[in-house]
């Protein structure tokens, strides 16, 4: 009965929150909880105050579908109360694979590398989710250089440690590790059609873009995420703007 009671309550929120007033009326709320996040604890109050004036506090009840797998990275999201399922759909099948609680920020990954949904969310408990678009946070990124390189970092070291600790010989360094032989890293920006050359014991991690690697004079191109260490002289050339990090070579990190 309280359950029932709560539905027509909840539903009369989201509707004063899609207002132009109930955006203003629920944007301290909003703030409160980006401070409290982790992903935002870095930001400067005047960086978590633009983010609050572009985002929108969502309600959503249990069991609710956030977004699926292969849908367009159209918002990132964070969970400002209740808990979440990370679902693997394949065809009829779901598989929950992670389950996120208060605080958590996720779909910033697939927004910010321009990629589609790589798995689902679906809301665990009745939930509080703080939604900011994607053109919204590129516009404000591209004016707020603090933003800009938190967001960037948050993505590389959440990327980077996933792939690093996927192969074997890193395995060893642990996530304190990996982060600090990514800060050593030299961050570079290519432009479209910039070449890079490379030497063999070179490391380095791709963030986003498309990369073309030159093998016997045919370029093959590269997408996404990925973390490559050259064994031979290599020519690099990015088809398209690309984020990467020269990392140093292995033997300097073991010496390190």
């Amino acid at each position: 009965m309280q359950r029932k009671l709560r539905q027509p309550l909840r539903a009369a929120v989201a509707l004063v929150q899609r207002t132009a007033l109930g955006a203003r009326l629920m944007r301290p709320e909003v703030l409160r909880h980006l401070r409290r996040a982790a992903p935002f604890a870095h930001f400067d109050e005047a960086t978590l105050r633009a983010l609050a004036r572009c985002a929108q506090l969502v309600s959503l009840p249990g069991g609710r579908y956030v977004f699926h797998k292969g849908d367009r990275s159209d918002n990132l999201y964070l969970l400002a109360s209740g808990a979440a399922y990370v679902v693997d759909e394949d065809g009829q099948r779901e598989k929950v694979v992670d389950e996120l609680g208060s605080g958590s920020l996720f779909g910033e990954i697939a927004l910010l590398a321009g990629e589609r949904r790589s798995a689902s969310i679906r809301t665990a408990t009745a939930s509080v989710l703080v939604r900011i678009s994607r053109t919204v946070l590129l516009e404000l990124m591209a004016s707020n250089a603090s933003l800009e390189q938190g967001m960037w970092r948050e993505l590389a070291e959440r990327r980077f440690d996933d792939l690093a600790r996927g192969v074997e010989r890193y395995g060893h360094l642990g996530r304190k590790g990996r982060l600090a032989w990514l800060q050593r890293g030299e961050h570079r920006e290519l432009a479209a059609r910039e070449t890079l050359c490379l030497e063999a014991g070179d490391h380095v991690f791709v963030l986003s873009g498309v990369l073309e690697l030159e093998d016997e004079g045919k370029w093959m191109a590269t997408c996404g995420s990925m973390l490559l260490e050259v064994d031979k002289p290599l020519r690099v050339r990015a088809r398209e703007a690309t984020r990467l990090s020269l990392l140093p070579r292995h033997g300097e990190l073991e010496a390190a």
